[in-house]
């Protein structure tokens, strides 16, 4: 396995083992909304950076969660790829919670 800095530099096993410690490095984004209309309906949606090669370079990776569904996992090259990719499926997630106000909280890096 291949290691990589958020740059996409390669790093050793060291380097990724103290980088990847570093809650605010690892962090692209995390997001919790919610429908104020329907509380039971949410979703859950975090973005972070594995550092980890196997095989695709795919260094980066999002993780949708809803309430009743499976998972959805989405993985990126680049960061700006996965901010880019972060935001795209917050908005999914917004269209998907329909019509109304809704609650959407970014959870800091310190809270996980």
């Amino acid at each position: 396995m291949s290691y990589f800095d958020r740059d996409g530099a390669p790093i050793d096993g060291d380097r990724h083992y103290a980088l990847s410690h570093d809650r605010k490095y690892v962090r692209v984004g995390a997001t919790e909304l919610k429908s104020e209309g329907e509380p039971s309906k949410h979703f859950h949606v975090s973005t972070v950076w594995t550092g980890m090669d196997t095989g695709s370079r795919e260094i980066f990776e999002s993780l949708v969660s809803e309430e009743g569904a499976e998972d959805r996992l989405v993985k990126y090259r680049t960061y700006p790829a996965a901010l880019a990719g972060h935001n795209s499926l917050v908005g999914e997630c917004m269209g998907k919670l329909g019509p109304g106000p809704k609650l959407v909280r970014e959870i800091p890096a310190e809270e996980t």
